[in-house]
């Protein structure tokens, strides 16, 4: 119950995650004045950030305690709405600066790339604490080695498809009733409540591994059947299992971030094209940041039932990234479509 509850957490804090990015695409519009150029800035910082927080949390995640690793996912949910609140304060505190390098029209390249690097390095740190979320989160819902490819893609599938929600909700429902700060309260209201149900959970751990160690403890009687097992000639070792193959995880490694690359580009053309059909950029990005964490969610909890079957895990990645290259390449030749109805 308390693995299907933290799912849940998990699901609630991919919903604030991107609540807060369509939040700040639409921030971003309104600081650098161009919304593609603002939903690209958005989508390297986002993406940036998760890859530096999960690379930095997963060196330490393995080392520390279950139950620590709970509480330590509380604080960065509260961190991260902590953040999101003081993000429109940071936009409006760099201003002197882009007014200084703007230099009445005459700032160039040195405008262009302060204004780039500025929005980069404030949205980084957010984003930095919401990917140290996954491997935090994983210390806790990983037990077994066995178990850790299907446990890592339910916690995985949960995240995103609460994320798509928060997509959703932010792009066509929230801003446009709330508001980009009462969207923002949104997003800080469901950190709050996961790190609130992570802190429960926690708890609980604790005072459930309390009543175990009180409890006493009933010794086996050794059988016949136990003696016999402890022969060497009835013993089974894993000795005599055969030996994986080593593994090479930086061909997969690679094999991902050139399909990220790509999916990111596709994610920013695909951006402009349903401009032309939706009309603002924020539904537009909204519904492409969806789509494509659905088909994500989709694929990681599919490939987590499935991985445990395969002989070559290596096989089912090819196959995947050729897949999804052909269906990149159909969508690309499809006919594109027009304000006035027709296509080119």
């Amino acid at each position: 119950m308390r693995r299907g509850s933290f799912l849940f957490l998990f699901a609630v804090s991919g919903a604030a995650a991107l609540i807060y990015e369509v939040v700040w695409t639409r921030l971003l519009t309104l600081h650098m004045g161009h919304g593609l150029a603002a939903a690209s800035t958005v989508l390297a910082a986002f993406m940036g950030g998760l890859a530096a927080g999960a690379g930095a949390a997963g060196r330490y995640a393995g080392t520390m305690p279950a139950r620590r690793a709970l509480t330590m996912y509380a604080g960065l949910e509260l961190a991260v709405g902590v953040l999101a609140l003081l993000m429109p304060l940071a936009l409006v505190a760099v201003r002197p600066l882009l007014g200084a390098t703007y230099a009445d029209g005459n700032g160039g390249t040195t405008f262009v790339f302060v204004r780039l690097a500025s929005s980069v390095l404030l949205l980084c740190l957010p984003a930095a604490c919401m990917g140290a979320t996954f491997p935090i989160a994983s210390r806790w819902m990983v037990r077994r080695a066995a178990s850790a490819a299907e446990d890592a893609g339910s916690l995985y599938a949960a995240n995103t498809l609460g994320a798509a929600a928060g997509a959703i909700l932010a792009g066509f429902a929230l801003i446009p009733a709330l508001g980009l700060r009462g969207t923002t309260m949104v997003g800080v209201a469901l950190n709050v409540i996961a790190a609130a149900g992570a802190w429960m959970i926690a708890r609980q751990t604790i005072e459930t591994e309390v009543a175990t160690e009180s409890a006493p403890v009933a010794k086996p009687a050794k059988t016949e059947s136990h003696k016999k097992s402890k022969e060497p000639g009835q013993r089974k070792s894993h000795e005599s299992q055969p030996i994986a193959a080593l593994s090479r995880p930086w061909v997969a490694a690679a094999a991902l971030g050139a399909s990220g690359f790509a999916s990111l580009t596709l994610q920013v053309v695909w951006t402009r094209l349903l401009v032309q059909i939706l009309g603002p950029t924020t539904y537009a990005f909204s519904t492409v940041v969806a789509i494509f964490i659905i088909g994500i969610a989709a694929g990681a909890a599919i490939a987590s039932r499935l991985v445990r079957r395969m002989q070559s895990p290596a096989i089912g990645l090819a196959i995947s990234l050729l897949v999804s290259a052909g269906l990149a390449l159909a969508a690309a030749s499809a006919p594109i479509p027009e304000p006035d109805g027709r296509s080119r």
